[in-house]
């Protein structure tokens, strides 16, 4: 919330007028920080069909995000509970991945190769010649890299939680 300065102290070289002038500043940066995480965030909902590498790049780029100690990102991201915007898209891909896992066929079997696959840094046309070629297996590398994201952001959480109650403590 931006406080203005008393009508009384409208001239522009009182202290009350900077500071509503640094006020103004610091919220237009906030706001564009907010789109661009925004923006991230939307992209990541859609992770499980794009390129492999973008969605490894967007979970690293989210991921350190997530890890940034400044309070005004960490407040946008995770503020307002369930319906917060790291955790909505979160929430969104978790149902992307069950509605994959439960429509395809032999699911798991699939997933296992991809692991396989992506662990020994193998091209996906020598894993398996039709399969890892088509756009569920696709879906299933990236499942692979939205579980190692998911164990990164829950060891960040942890951790922050963690100081959070360190800090407490020193209080």
């Amino acid at each position: 919330m931006i406080r203005r300065p008393p009508r009384s102290t409208l001239s522009s070289s009182s202290a009350a007028s900077d500071v509503y002038k640094r006020q103004q500043e610091n919220s237009s940066q906030v706001e564009c920080q907010e789109t661009f995480i925004g923006q991230m965030l939307a992209q990541l909902r859609q992770l499980l069909n794009m390129d492999l590498n973008v969605a490894v790049v967007l979970t690293g780029l989210v991921s350190l995000l997530v890890q940034c100690p400044d309070p005004r990102v960490h407040s946008f991201m995770f503020r307002g509970g369930e319906h917060a915007p790291l955790t909505a898209a979160v929430m969104e891909v978790c149902s992307s991945v069950k509605s994959l896992m439960e429509e395809t066929p032999e699911s798991h079997a699939i997933l296992d190769r991809a692991r396989k696959a992506l662990d020994s840094e193998e091209k996906p046309a020598q894993a398996s010649n039709e399969e890892l070629e088509t756009e569920v297996a696709a879906q299933f590398r990236n499942l692979v890299v939205w579980e190692e994201f998911v164990k990164e952001l829950l060891a960040t959480i942890e951790m922050k939680n963690m100081l959070f109650a360190i800090q407490l403590d020193q209080d």
